[in-house]
């Protein structure tokens, strides 16, 4: 499928993991080669939720690419495909401070959420990164918003999931 993003179209192949019920939607260049992944599936605590296990653009593919956000459009879009109403996972931030002991704040991944709607919030001992879909405003906002980005979206394996 082609997400039209904000440096241009960019090339994600998602894959349905049906065995242990999660995505992979990886972000590819012309050679086929991955400059970003995500993986998403089963909330075990939530069985109307999905649970975000990993987003992770690669080198020169980092910041302000618009492939972090192409991949986290492809997971939002499918949960709302697949008829949940919640997409979280742990927000374990990559800023580790330079030599100097000062965190750059252009590297807080904080940000990247909060711009699309993610809302950062302590459950027990846990930090938690997550987005509700929980009403038709919020789901038809996803379904035309990120949807008129994505072309080429195979639903057939959103056909599977939900049969289960």
């Amino acid at each position: 499928m082609i997400v039209k993003g904000k440096s241009g179209p960019v090339n994600v192949e998602l894959t349905y993991f049906e065995d242990d019920k999660y995505y992979r939607a990886e972000a590819l260049d012309e050679k086929g080669q991955v400059l970003g992944y995500v993986t998403f599936g089963k909330h075990h605590y939530s069985p109307s939720g999905m649970w975000l296990f990993r987003i992770e653009t690669l080198g020169s593919a980092q910041r302000n690419k618009g492939i972090g956000d192409a991949l986290l459009s492809v997971a939002e879009y499918t949960t709302v495909l697949t008829r949940k109403n919640m997409l979280e996972g742990n927000f374990n931030p990559q800023n580790h401070p330079d030599e100097n002991g000062q965190i750059d704040e252009k590297m807080d991944v904080r940000h990247f959420y909060e711009k699309r709607g993610f809302s950062i919030y302590k459950e027990d001992y846990d930090t938690l990164v997550g987005k509700t879909y929980m009403s038709k405003e919020d789901r038809d906002a996803v379904l035309e918003g990120i949807g008129s980005r994505i072309t080429g979206y195979d639903v057939r394996h959103i056909e599977k999931e939900n049969q289960m």
